[in-house]
């Protein structure tokens, strides 16, 4: 399925368009230019997608009323990207015929995924913290990780 998505006014980025997102996908770029932004901001909507996709399958059971929430701010909390929303930050994410968009301050979440597109993808987001391998390895310290960092050991 093709993945893209659109960024406007959302921290460090202006804007940014990406037509056919890989399941491996590395950005190259100078520092400070919002590569990692872009990923977090993918990831994220990747995860909500995987919510939707939950909340699509119990649809498709027949099941009424679904016991997932939906709470964006909270995931902008978690992710650290709160402070990156502006007046007029806009998103836009695709997979396959699904669309989840932000603007306007409101995330567009009712969306219900087509039978044959329903999938429960592993997600996975490399930290972008340069010398991580010996956090990562010091298990002692892993307790207190920063929350990508702490995915990336899950991962790992």
């Amino acid at each position: 399925m093709q993945e893209s998505i659109i960024i406007r006014n959302f921290g460090p980025v202006k804007e940014v368009e990406i037509q056919n997102i890989t399941p491996f996908t590395v950005f190259i770029g100078e520092s400070g230019s919002g590569k990692s932004t872009v990923m977090k901001v993918i990831i994220l909507f990747r995860w909500i997608l995987k919510m939707i996709n939950i909340r699509s399958y119990l649809k498709h059971s027949k099941i009424s009323k679904s016991p997932f929430r939906f709470r964006f701010d909270s995931y902008l909390r978690t992710s650290g990207l709160g402070d990156y929303i502006k007046p007029n930050t806009k998103i836009v994410y695709r997979k396959g015929s699904s669309q989840i968009s932000y603007s306007n301050n409101k995330i567009d979440t009712k969306v219900t995924v087509l039978q044959n597109e329903l999938s429960l993808d592993k997600l996975c987001f490399i930290a972008d913290k340069r010398n991580m391998i010996p956090d990562i390895l010091d298990t002692k310290k892993s307790e207190g990780l920063n929350y990508y960092l702490n995915e990336t050991f899950n991962d790992f």
